[in-house]
C-alpha cells in the first residue's frame, strides 16, 4: 500500500472511532483511567483555579471528568510527578453501584 493510500486507511478509522464517540457518548474501551486521569489532572492545573468551577480543587475537577466519563470508579489516586500521589475523591459511580447490589446478609 503507498503511503497516501495508508494515510487515508488511519485517518478514515481514527474518523470512524471519534465519530462513535460523539455519536453515542461512550468512551473508547481501550482507554486507561489512570492515563486519562493524568491528562485531566494536567489540564485541570493548565486552566488555572480560577477557571474550574468555583471551591473544585483539581482532584475533584479530575473526578468529576473520569464520572462523566464512567471511567475509574475504582481509581484512589493518581501519580503525579516522581513521588506525589494525588488522591482522588470517591467516584459517585462506584457508590451508585454498591446501591444497586442487593445486601444478601
Amino acid at each position: 500500500m503507498g503511503r497516501n493510500k495508508s494515510i487515508v486507511a488511519i485517518a478514515r478509522k481514527l474518523l470512524v472511532a471519534v465519530w462513535h464517540v460523539l455519536s453515542e457518548q461512550a468512551t473508547d474501551h481501550f482507554a486507561e483511567p489512570d492515563i486519562v486521569g493524568r491528562k485531566l489532572l494536567k489540564f485541570a492545573y493548565e486552566i488555572g483555579k480560577g477557571n474550574r468551577p468555583v471551591g473544585q480543587s483539581a482532584a475533584q475537577f479530575v473526578r468529576q471528568g473520569l464520572d462523566a466519563l464512567h471511567l475509574g470508579s475504582d481509581l484512589t489516586s493518581i501519580p503525579w510527578g516522581s513521588k506525589k500521589l494525588i488522591r482522588l475523591p470517591s467516584s459517585a459511580l462506584a457508590e451508585n453501584q454498591r446501591s444497586d447490589v442487593p445486601n444478601t446478609k
